[in-house]
């Protein structure tokens, strides 16, 4: 059986493209793996939401990741780099929850949020999202 990797990690890998996300989207639907889709796509929940509002983010998500920084590490330098970066930049600023350094676990599971309580508005966001 052939081992799991996100769609981040192809990415990284050369094996997929920025644009064959929707096709990973609908690997999930179709997958076995009990994984939400932003651990799925190996992104962070609030990295997911982000896309989710901004389509151009998965850029940037790829971009953090190949320095091994999640979304909102890479981009806060970078937040006033030009008119994309701020509305990302601005997309992320709705997210105050911590953005937990990213680590593969020690079974080698895909990037996770670690455990813990959920800010309000982040709450209310997921119950806004429409999956």
């Amino acid at each position: 059986m052939e081992e799991f990797t996100t769609f981040v990690e192809d990415v990284l890998a050369g094996k997929a493209s920025v644009e064959d996300l929707e096709r990973y989207h609908d690997s999930w639907n179709e997958n076995t793996l009990s994984l939400s889709l932003h651990e799925f796509l190996g992104f962070l929940w609030a990295e997911y939401a982000v896309y989710m509002e901004l389509e151009e983010a998965k850029e940037y998500v790829i971009r953090a990741r190949r320095l091994g920084q999640d979304l909102r590490t890479y981009l806060k330098p970078r937040r006033d780099d030009g008119q994309e970066e701020r509305e990302v930049w601005q997309e992320i600023a709705r997210f105050p929850q911590p953005w937990e350094a990213l680590e593969r676990g020690e079974s080698g599971e895909p990037w996770r949020i670690p455990p813990g309580p959920v800010h309000p508005d982040t709450a209310k966001l997921i119950t806004s999202l429409p999956w």
